[in-house]
């Protein structure tokens, strides 16, 4: 039934099915013939992408978190399953670094970029670049990328008690 359709709601700016936020995986088709599929939570796009070329062949995965976009890495392959390029987004959906790879893997051309939007620490004010992704123990990471800490009392890096981010002009 046409009422049974996921649409999207540019007033609140959300996926909805008979007006309420949808959750599940929405697939849809590129311009350039690509199968898109994403995980959408309470109308949101939030969690990993994929796209399949016309013949059925993985050609990109990523994270997408609101309200930031893309985050973590960001791959893309070419229709003979070779990995051409990664992208790594920080939390805060900043890219970061952008790498082109050749015929047998090789990094040809890498680029780094500076953070447009900045993490701000709650206790001190101090603003800094955003960690990768934000990783916590008690689901999985055992320490700090930056530092090595095993706990959050000790790690101000990747576990962050408040979250706030500054817009670099």
């Amino acid at each position: 039934m046409a009422e049974d359709r996921v649409r999207w709601d540019a007033l609140d700016e959300r996926f909805r099915v008979r007006g309420e936020a949808y959750w599940g995986y929405l697939t849809s088709v590129t311009g350039n013939g690509r199968t898109r599929m994403r995980q959408v939570l309470d109308g949101r796009e939030e969690g990993p992408v994929w796209e399949w070329s016309p013949v059925g062949k993985l050609v990109l995965q990523g994270v997408l978190h609101h309200p930031y976009g893309r985050v973590g890495p960001w791959h893309e392959w070419d229709e003979t399953d070779r990995l051409v390029s990664e992208t790594i987004y920080d939390a805060l959906g900043n890219r970061i670094i952008d790498r082109r790879l050749d015929e047998v893997g090789n990094i040809a051309h890498e680029e780094r970029y500076e953070p447009a939007r900045l993490w701000r620490d709650p206790e001190t004010g101090q603003e800094r670049p955003a960690p990768w992704l934000w990783l916590c123990p008690d689901r999985g990471c055992s320490r700090c990328h930056r530092c090595a800490s095993t706990t959050v009392d000790e790690c101000r890096h990747c576990h962050p008690r408040v979250l706030a981010v500054t817009e670099r002009e």
